[in-house]
């Protein structure tokens, strides 16, 4: 009788314990789900036991921050089916023109990195690595630009000294005020990052012309005539003629109170009397003509104008004689005689 009930008992047993395994197996297959995983564009087929794609990725040690792509997101539960992507992506210093920042990228090539950063290259833009080559620690883009500057520039003018052996050493006179000019001038400038790394220029216009600055430096120096030795003010190439004391000259008769007198109040002398313009040969002063020797500037005369000058003579018929001579150079020397 005994043995019969301990044979029930163990068929009980093992049919409870056939009912935890069943239930058991059972729900193992209901938490067990088949997804497909594609990791950094690698295609698997598996399951997991886990709850969400989170607990899914630490389950395979895998790391990840909030820069790296993963679809659907860490905390979304997983399903039967469901294909989880996850892209491991890692930081390049970036430098766009002047601009520096750290993307975080999957990309191999650096043409990859740009398609996947939207990032576009102008025709003459440089970028290091090239486009083809494996991405490094960072990528360096020069990028190019170019305008098209209109501007107005002074023509600056030159100061031109010329020698002149009618000055004394060191004596100087303007003989053409300078003036500045004016150009316009079209640039093409080249530009790397912002900065100007090239100017061209393509095309000038001159709108006024310049004007030299001229100066005549003297370089007369000590001269010797009729054996005596002066320094000249300036040497003149003028114009002779001749005067005497008669009314054809002066329009004085010799009954006339100034008959003989000049204009200093000198009476004509005859190998030291000329009249001049004063504007030329100052009143008073002394002259080294060449060929006549010295003579003093005492006397002025309606025809003497400019660079000429009239020699007194005693003898009018002479003086009408004596014409108009023309090349002669003339030392001024000033208000005392050698």
């Amino acid at each position: 009788m005994w043995s019969g009930e301990i044979k029930k008992i163990h068929v009980f047993l093992a049919a409870g314990i056939l009912v935890v395994l069943v239930s058991m197996i059972a729900g193992y297959y209901s938490l067990n789900k088949e997804i497909t995983f594609v990791h950094n564009g690698e295609v698997i087929k598996t399951s997991t036991l886990k709850t969400t794609v989170g607990q899914f990725l630490a389950s395979r040690d895998l790391d990840y921050t909030e820069h790296d792509r993963i679809v659907p997101g860490p905390d979304e539960k997983i399903r039967e089916g469901m294909t989880i992507r996850f892209v491991k992506k890692r930081p390049v210093t970036l430098y766009d023109g002047p601009e520096k920042r750290t993307i975080y990228t999957a990309g191999i090539t650096v043409s990859e990195v740009l398609d996947e950063q939207g990032i576009t290259l102008n025709d003459e833009d440089r970028i290091e690595p090239g486009l083809k080559e494996k991405v490094a620690d960072e990528i360096r883009i020069t990028r190019i630009t170019r305008e098209i500057l209109q501007v107005e520039e002074p023509i600056v003018h030159r100061v031109v000294k010329k020698a002149d052996y009618t000055l004394a050493s060191g004596q100087q006179e303007t003989i053409q005020k300078g003036k500045n000019g004016l150009a316009r001038y079209q640039y093409e400038i080249t530009y790397e990052n912002g900065r100007e790394v090239n100017r061209k220029l393509i095309r000038a216009n001159i709108i006024e012309d310049k004007t030299d600055h001229i100066v005549a430096v003297g370089q007369l120096g000590t001269v010797s005539r009729g054996g005596k030795t002066f320094r000249p003010l300036k040497v003149l190439t003028m114009e002779l003629t001749a005067y005497g004391p008669g009314v054809e000259h002066t329009g004085k008769t010799p009954d006339h109170p100034e008959y003989g007198i000049t204009r200093t109040g000198t009476r004509a002398t005859e190998n030291r009397t000329i009249a001049v313009d004063p504007n030329v040969i100052p009143l008073g002063w002394w002259v080294y003509i060449e060929g006549f020797g010295y003579r003093k500037a005492e006397d002025t005369g309606s025809a003497v104008k400019g660079n000429r000058i009239d020699i007194y003579y005693d003898d009018d018929e002479f003086a009408n004689q004596f014409g108009l001579k023309k090349g002669y150079k003339v030392y001024v020397i000033g208000p005392e005689k050698p």
